[in-house]
């Protein structure tokens, strides 16, 4: 690994301790909600029914992240993984697809990818940082393109369950509590803005 991707893998382990810490300011962790599916209850005939009376469907289709896994807390990550996204034609008689990433892998998108999935996990492992709590991480793909750094975003604050149901309204938590935005300034600003307008931290 070169001198730049080392400082690339520093930088990135400072902005998750940054994170951490944030986690951990008092007060802090009580008022960050956490995923939990649906609830459900049952009737006196054993039957299962959702509690909650507004069903809510997501339009388009969900972006899978390239990188994945489950904690107490997510935090989202974005890198250029391929070097460039999908020329998409449109043709205003159909509905157009999502943006997507084609061409060649790139070897610095993957080892900034990787090295923050190096940095969450020395952290989880650490019985100082974040003791009884474990971190979360979901990793994106930018191909360096504004229109699926936009997608990337409301991603993470979707989530990716196509239906869930809520009360009143199909507003709901937000899924990741801080992100580590992309390398390139164009992506990282537009992502800035709209996850800034929610409260969530880019770095």
């Amino acid at each position: 690994m070169g001198i730049r991707a080392i400082f690339i893998a520093l930088r990135l382990a400072l902005s998750l301790l940054e994170l951490t810490l944030l986690v951990r300011l008092p007060g802090r962790v009580n008022g960050l909600k956490q995923q939990f599916p649906s609830e459900q209850t049952s009737n006196t005939s054993g039957v299962t029914a959702e509690a909650s009376s507004v069903k809510c469907s997501l339009q388009g289709k969900s972006r899978l992240p390239a990188f994945s896994r489950d904690g107490d807390f997510v935090i989202g990550g974005v890198a250029t993984i391929h070097s460039q996204d999908y020329a998409m034609v449109y043709n205003y008689t159909t509905q157009p697809e999502s943006p997507r990433c084609t061409k060649s892998l790139t070897g610095r998108g993957l080892r900034i990818s990787r090295s923050m999935i190096f940095a969450i996990e020395e952290i989880n492992n650490s019985t100082d940082l974040l003791p009884g709590i474990k971190l979360g991480y979901r990793i994106y793909d930018s191909c360096v393109s504004v229109p699926v750094s936009v997608d990337v975003a409301s991603q993470l604050l979707n989530g990716e369950d196509p239906v869930f149901y809520k009360d009143g309204n199909c507003s709901q938590s937000r899924v990741v509590v801080a992100s580590v935005g992309d390398s390139g300034s164009s992506p990282s600003i537009t992502m800035s803005r709209i996850m800034g307008s929610f409260k969530i931290p880019l770095v």
